[in-house]
């Protein structure tokens, strides 16, 4: 698809959004956000919401009382910290591409953020993160020119993307990286296929860290090859940048797929197939400590396929997508469209797994007909809500996620 295509259907996918520009609907939505955010009123909004969440997640049970749609073909959803009711994710347009949203978790407030923006990716852009003081978006975003299989640059392989930054209000981007990749046939023969995936910052708002792979790997293996990397970000308003990047490639396996840092920054929370002879079709939790290098496995479960987890604000908990009892059914010659999966959690240590639900169970009040993968989450500042990415067939939605 040419670029002049891809520009005119976004200007005809425009009657899902109101008929105001882009840029001056996403600005009207978030100046009040912006405005306190010097951040006047929300940062204290912030900190007494936090301090008053120990109490209130230590009451909990932690069984699903609701699960409500926010959004339909959209997914991988970030909870903004500075502002306990805004929500980032990235939702499929009518042109076949994603792009990055933000929305209020009520479904109120809906704003675009890199639809037909200029100077940035005008295919698929995924993946969002917030800053915690909201005043940038960090997300994937998919170079005009590569070879290789379009369906390597599905937002959730991450082929042919490179880190962005985004100002909130959408008014200025930054390309964050700059990874060398084939162009054309030609290039191929000497340049590999490599992708970004989930960058996410820390809790201080001084690092990012993301997944980024390259085929065929850095010896030339075949397949995938994933590491981890983690940079200083470096808040200059007028020019945001990565300094000090730092890679980090546990275990043998080829599959590292970072989903945040903990509470502290201390630690990352991944999955990954790292223990010897596990295959790409099953993947553990993991904890990787920054400091050591050193990983440690938090639910050895060497058939099942565990990812999209989340850890909660008190560093407690760990909510997370599992096909543990399902795990037959998974064809590993199409792992992505045969993953039937549930939500479980556990402690942060990984004691006291347990599944919370039952999408593939006649009569159970979360049944759904067909098959759904439980995929990413995000927990709401409060502790007692999550944004959770489900799949049905080739159709992703966000739904809204209570606790008691």
């Amino acid at each position: 698809m040419s670029v002049r295509e891809r520009e005119t259907m976004v200007r005809e996918a425009k009657n899902l959004m109101p008929r105001t520009s882009p840029r001056l609907t996403r600005r009207r939505f978030l100046a009040g956000t912006l405005a306190a955010a010097g951040l006047g009123v929300l940062p204290r909004l912030g900190r007494a919401a936090s301090g008053g969440q120990g109490k209130m997640e230590s009451a909990l049970k932690y069984n699903i009382k609701n699960m409500r749609l926010l959004v339909e073909n959209g997914g991988q959803t970030d909870w903004a910290r500075h502002d306990p009711e805004l929500i980032t994710y990235c939702r499929l347009e009518k042109d076949g591409f994603w792009d990055v949203w933000t929305i209020r978790s009520d479904g109120a407030g809906l704003a675009p953020l890199t639809v037909d923006e200029p100077g940035i990716p005008r295919l698929n852009n995924a993946n969002p993160g917030w800053h915690p003081s909201g005043k940038y978006i960090a997300f994937q975003g998919e170079r005009d020119r590569f070879f290789g299989d379009r369906f390597l640059s599905h937002p959730g392989v991450g082929g042919f993307c490179n880190v962005w930054l985004g100002k909130s209000d959408g008014s200025r981007f930054w390309q964050l990286t700059d990874l060398p990749c084939a162009a054309t046939a030609e290039e191929a023969r000497s340049k590999p296929v490599t992708g970004v995936l989930m960058p996410k910052f820390s809790h201080n708002g001084k690092k990012l860290h993301w997944s980024q792979w390259q085929s065929p790997g850095p010896k030339g293996e075949k397949g995938w090859w994933w590491d981890i990397r983690v940079a200083d970000f470096i808040d200059d308003e007028q020019n945001p940048r990565l300094a000090n990047v730092t890679t980090y490639n546990p275990g043998p396996g080829p599959f590292k797929e970072c989903f945040m840092f903990t509470p502290d920054d201390k630690k990352l929370l991944l999955a990954g197939n790292l223990e010897p002879g596990l295959a790409q079709t099953a993947l553990d939790l993991y904890l990787l400590d920054l400091t050591t290098g050193r990983v440690e496995n938090l639910t050895r479960t060497p058939t099942a396929w565990e990812e999209g987890c989340k850890m909660s604000p008190d560093g407690k908990k760990i909510f997370f997508g599992s096909n543990e009892g399902y795990e037959h059914l998974l064809d590993p010659k199409n792992p992505f469209g045969t993953r039937q999966a549930e939500y479980w959690i556990m402690d942060a240590d990984g004691s006291n797994k347990r599944r919370l639900t039952w999408f593939h169970e006649p009569g159970h009040p979360f049944y759904r007909p067909g098959q759904t993968h439980a995929a990413v989450v995000s927990w709401a500042p409060d502790g007692r809500r999550l944004s959770a990415c489900m799949g049905s067939g080739d159709k992703l939605e966000v739904r809204i996620i209570e606790l008691e």
